[in-house]
């Protein structure tokens, strides 16, 4: 794809930004099977603690107008976060928004590259009244799925298997769930 195109099936965008900036409440964008390799953060670490997103999906759709982000019809794309060179704490996709359903995706690789933090994560969900239905999130240093604040999330028949923290300040291993929530409603 290129992000200059039109975002039609036969001039496709390339970025899930490039999708989301379009994107209205009630809309759905269908992603094409294939590999989404990314190499650079949304934005640069500012300390060696600190997080950066893959993926920042932050524009919210509504109630009964979801903005759904999905497979196309018998195809998977894979989101591979495993060469993002960082520094710090790094999330596949960090869900800020509230009302979005991703269904069908899989996502890889989100990287811990030192030991200075417990874990990274595959998608980080900080929004509420969205549904993660269908997804394949594996080898993360860390957490699949993590839901860290919002209220009314919905993770349906996703699977989240083989994260492992190698390099994490409470010991190798320690902290790469396949699913969690250390939620506060709002």
């Amino acid at each position: 794809g290129n992000d200059a195109a039109a975002g039609t099936r036969a001039a496709p965008w390339k970025s899930f930004a490039r999708a989301q900036t379009a994107a209205a409440a009630g809309d759905t964008i269908y992603f094409r099977g294939g590999r989404y390799a990314y190499t650079d953060a949304t934005s640069p670490c500012a300390s060696r603690t600190a997080s950066v997103d893959g993926v920042t999906l932050n524009k919210s759709g509504r109630e009964g107008a979801p903005i759904r982000y999905v497979a196309y019809e018998g195809e998977t794309p894979v989101f591979d976060f495993s060469g993002m060179k960082i520094d710090c704490r790094g999330r596949g996709g960090h869900v800020s928004a509230s009302w979005i359903h991703l269904r069908g995706l899989e996502e890889m690789g989100a990287p811990q590259n030192n030991n200075l933090n417990h874990e990274s994560w595959g998608i980080w969900i900080t929004g509420s009244h969205n549904v993660f239905e269908r997804l394949n999130l594996h080898h993360n240093m860390g957490p699949g799925l993590f839901i860290a604040e919002g209220g009314h999330n919905l993770v349906l028949n996703s699977d989240s298997h083989r994260n492992f923290d190698p390099l994490t300040s409470n010991g190798a291993g320690e902290s790469a769930d396949g699913f969690g929530s250390h939620s506060k409603a709002p």
